[in-house]
């Protein structure tokens, strides 16, 4: 939330600290920096497509409706919440990366199975990360949360299989090792 977004002469990099600095707002519930993202975010949008420049307009949209939903979801409005996330996975999914361009920063669908755990849907929750790391395989934090989805569902050997493949992600993480890996070495313990 600290970042201090800088005019460049690209756009679509400025919209990366927003959006970076727009989810930070959101999850500390910080109502007027979330907002002002948001609509930072949509002038970008809106600028970008005056260009023509379609597909940075787009990358941006999908970044402005994932920190709308996360002000949702801190707003208590899951609803709103999972209709801006669905939005946002969909123009993901029909997004064609260039060879030089990175994937997204947070995936939608990520987001979205993340919202879904939270709400007591772990099967749909699953569904989310698998599709995720379909497009972006080994990415941390959706094989944990495809881990944790599967755990909940009661998919024990689908659960273990996400721990052990987050454990081989990072087999030589921080010491003391992150809360999530720990988790994992003791996943696959309880379940031999």
């Amino acid at each position: 939330m600290a970042l201090t977004p800088l005019n460049s002469p690209f756009p679509w990099a400025d919209s990366i600290t927003i959006f970076t600095r727009g989810l930070g707002a959101a999850h500390l519930k910080n109502g007027a920096l979330a907002q002002q993202a948001i609509a930072d975010l949509a002038g970008i949008r809106d600028r970008l497509t005056a260009k023509k420049d379609s597909y940075w307009a787009d990358q941006t949209e999908i970044q402005r409706q994932e920190v709308a939903a996360q002000w949702a979801i801190a707003q208590g409005d899951s609803a709103q919440a999972m209709a801006l996330l669905y939005r946002a996975a969909a123009m993901e999914d029909v997004t064609e990366l260039a060879s030089i361009t990175p994937g997204p920063l947070v995936p939608a669908r990520e987001m979205l199975g993340e919202l879904l755990l939270e709400m007591g849907q772990p099967a749909q929750a699953l569904a989310q990360f698998k599709a995720t790391l379909e497009k972006q395989p080994n990415r941390f934090w959706s094989v944990y949360g495809a881990a944790q989805a599967a755990q909940r569902a009661g998919d024990a050997a689908t659960a273990r299989t996400y721990f052990q493949q987050l454990l081989t992600i990072a087999p030589h993480a921080d010491q003391p090792r992150r809360a999530v890996l720990v988790t994992a070495s003791n996943a696959l313990k309880e379940n031999r």
